[in-house]
């Protein structure tokens, strides 16, 4: 019986794909600050839920306001000490020379740059501190994310404890009304009292100013 050989398939010469540029330092900036800014909304948010209902604080925007204005400088500071290692590496080994080929040359360029691009986003950041606009929209966000947290959790222990919205049908027609409502409310306001506080009890939750940048 005779075999026959395995037919060869062309798949044609083989071309690399086209170098793509560096981005620029701006739109790198630009990406590092929202993701920055989405950081601190988060941080924000699981301060918010912690301090009302584990710690029994009262809401305070204005506490808000300031724990949003720390984790940015905490953000600025560490690309600052970032930047400083990376200079401080290059002074000690010295600047390797720039590479020839395409790829190699834009990861040479890409390292280069990397002190001036942490530089220039810790000034960024800092001047996002500054910015009532964002700080407030960040506080509310948070709030709202908090809210909706704090609901999804709620239905949840309902549906455990056998109520089934579907079987309302006013449920989910009403259920954007409530939470609405519920949001002009204190987070604390569904913390029961506990043993020990008073019922004018309203300590304010304060940032704790003494985070370092390496806590989680």
């Amino acid at each position: 019986m005779r075999l026959s050989r395995k037919r060869r398939v062309d798949l044609g010469t083989f071309e690399p794909p086209p170098e793509l540029p560096l981005p620029s330092v701006d739109r790198i900036i630009e990406e590092g600050v929202l993701i920055s800014v989405s950081s601190v909304r988060m941080a924000l948010k699981n301060r918010l839920i912690t301090a009302a209902l584990r710690d029994s604080r009262d809401y305070d925007a204005e506490a808000l306001r300031e724990s949003a204005r720390v984790e940015f400088e905490l953000l600025a500071r560490e690309n600052d000490d970032t930047a400083d290692r990376l200079e401080q590496l290059r002074e000690i080994h010295g600047e390797e020379p720039k590479p020839t080929s395409g790829v190699q040359a834009a990861q040479w360029e890409a390292h280069r740059r990397r002190p001036q691009v942490h530089r220039l986003l810790a000034v960024e950041l800092r001047h996002e501190s500054e910015n009532r606009d964002t700080i407030d929209e960040l506080v509310e966000r948070a709030r709202t994310d908090a809210w909706d947290e704090i609901g999804r959790e709620i239905t949840v222990r309902l549906g455990e404890n056998g109520f089934d919205s579907a079987l309302d049908p006013e449920y989910e027609r009403e259920r954007r009304a409530r939470m609405s409502m519920f949001v002009a409310f204190d987070l604390a306001s569904l913390q029961p009292d506990q043993p020990g506080r008073t019922s004018g009890s309203s300590e304010p939750w304060r940032p704790n100013q003494s985070r370092r940048a390496s806590d989680p």
